[in-house]
């Protein structure tokens, strides 16, 4: 067996149509920022479907990939990474943007990638990497995670914290797992996040049975302190990372809370986990998505 390289593998998944710069810049910087604090191999992939291929012999379709990796060396113009290797052009049979999610899930298995990044468009919010359902395809076809960036994200001079929202669910604490493994890799501080749902007490409950309400809420509060407390202490005897707890009594909702608490902390990266079976698109179409959509700080998900 090919033993796994040191470095932390990136299949950057590349939008040649992306004509505005910060497109690249703002990956470039985050890539930059990752750089510092462990060692990267950066792959740019860029996926040609079917009907953008010219019909011929294989000398033309050698020469039209060729074409296409000058246009993504020039895409990359300027891009002061180090250790990014040659453009890969991927060309996948089909007209559907599922090719294009099984040619990167595919690729970035077999070069075993730690991370699938994608770029998110300035202007019209999302790149034809989000249209349709590709985030959630790709999600549901990769175990790899995919880390989301876009244009205006909000990056300093450090990468300081990665901010795990979790509802002590079997899935997040299996996931919270990878996300220590990677905060000691990264060398940051991590944030176990949970938010508390906005509570409204029933109309017409009498005095006693309003504050019977209230201690109910008060235990529940409670009990996540004290559950996060306690995954917190293993994570740090087991990684040896710097880990806080913040339990965020809000009034609004998953989404809006994980975004309010990402704009508090500079330099942070929001870690999200993605369900895999039937509740799958339903979790990525609710607040992963919004988290993605709505971020100013990078966003990670993990399955």
């Amino acid at each position: 067996m090919k033993k796994k390289s040191s470095s932390l593998k990136v299949v950057w998944a590349i939008d040649v149509q992306a004509a505005e710069k910060k497109v690249r810049q703002s990956a470039e910087k985050l890539l930059q920022l990752i750089g510092r604090k462990t060692p990267l191999e950066v792959i740019p992939v860029f996926v040609a479907r079917t009907p953008e291929v010219p019909m011929g012999s294989h000398w033309e379709m050698d020469l039209y990939k060729d074409n296409l990796k000058k246009l993504m060396g020039k895409w990359l113009t300027g891009c002061e990474l180090k250790n990014v290797k040659s453009p890969v052009v991927l060309i996948q049979k089909g007209i559907y943007l599922r090719a294009e999610v099984d040619a990167i899930a595919l690729f970035a298995k077999k070069n075993r990638a730690d991370l699938v990044l994608v770029n998110t468009h300035a202007r019209k919010g999302m790149s034809r990497f989000w249209q349709g359902s590709f985030s959630e395809s790709l999600l549901s076809q990769t175990k790899v995670p995919v880390l989301f960036i876009n244009p205006h994200v909000r990056l300093s001079g450090s990468l300081r914290t990665l901010i795990y929202p979790t509802n002590l669910s079997p899935e997040c604490e299996k996931v919270v797992q990878k996300v220590a493994a990677l905060a000691k890799r990264l060398k940051t501080q991590l944030i176990l996040y949970n938010n508390v749902e906005y509570f409204v007490a029933a109309p017409g409950l009498s005095f006693t049975e309003s504050l019977v309400f209230e201690r109910q809420v008060e235990r529940d509060i409670d009990q996540r302190q004290k559950n996060l407390k306690k995954l917190a202490q293993k994570l740090k005897s087991k990684f040896g990372i710097s880990v806080r707890v913040v339990v965020d009594e809000g009034d609004v909702s998953a989404a809006k809370a994980i975004l309010r608490q990402g704009k508090k902390i500079p330099s942070s990266m929001t870690i999200m986990t993605a369900l895999t079976g039937p509740v799958l698109s339903t979790l990525v179409g609710s607040t992963t998505r919004q988290v993605v959509r709505g971020s100013e700080e990078p966003v990670l998900v993990f399955r």
